[in-house]
């Protein structure tokens, strides 16, 4: 099946051998996929603009390049921790057994939302739908928290229900919501390292204002050197 791959315009390229080595890198490279597509998720969901300044970058600026490889890193994270993150928010429901208050489906399924906004933020490398998720979902969580905190201590009732004593009810309750409040942080990271990478990009694309410009193209006038970049040779008009 693997002759598939050579075939182009219907017609064979070549043979191949009978024993053919890294069968999975050799199909990428025929689908055109570079390492850093191989290495991270769904690289395909990105738009356009993103794929083309984090797979194909055209400057070799250090700290970009840092900022590049931990925006793709966290990411990656993200994408686990926001599906993580619904799954357990839809199996928390079953908690309104445990604690008889409206609550607790509203809260979980209003996490799950958020969760998919983030997940889907995640995969654009959208900003907007990141910080969403990420300062929402982080501040539900930790009033939820402290919450449970506040009724199991300062209560004289507690969090016992019929056989289950308190610090076990608590601890079901702490559960889930501590592992959604660490996913959530997966969020807050890379919206932190995805604002410091645009805004290095902003700095680096960054032409100046008109009066830099004439300055400039009076400086360098009669020379074949560019007067926005003042670096490589003309090949605009402005």
């Amino acid at each position: 099946w693997l002759k598939w791959l050579f075939c182009f315009r219907g017609h064979w390229t070549r043979e191949l051998p009978e024993t053919l080595p890294n069968h999975s890198l050799l199909i990428q490279a025929c689908l055109g996929m570079s390492s850093t597509e191989r290495e991270h998720r769904f690289m395909d969901h990105l738009p356009s603009y993103m794929r083309g300044m984090l797979l194909s970058p055209c400057n070799n600026d250090d700290v970009f390049e840092a900022l590049r490889q931990e925006v793709l890193q966290r990411r990656d994270n993200a994408i686990v921790g926001c599906a993580v993150e619904i799954v357990v928010s839809a199996g928390s429901i079953v908690l309104y057994d445990l604690r008889r208050s409206i609550l607790i489906p509203i809260l979980n399924i209003s996490l799950a939302m958020l969760s998919c906004i983030g997940l889907y933020g995640a995969l654009q490398l959208s900003l907007r739908r990141i910080q969403v998720h990420g300062i929402i979902t982080t501040g539900l969580l930790v009033a939820c928290v402290l919450n449970f905190f506040a009724e199991a201590f300062l209560t004289h009732a507690g969090m016992a229900t019929g056989a289950l004593p308190g610090w076990v009810v608590l601890l079901l309750l702490l559960a889930p919501y501590s592992l959604n409040l660490g996913c959530s942080a997966l969020s807050l990271m890379l919206q932190a390292t995805l604002t410091d990478l645009l805004e290095r990009e902003e700095q680096m694309c960054s032409l100046g204002t008109s009066e830099q410009h004439a300055q400039q193209a009076i400086e360098l006038r009669g020379s074949d050197t560019c007067c926005v970049c003042m670096d490589r040779s003309k090949d605009a008009v402005i």
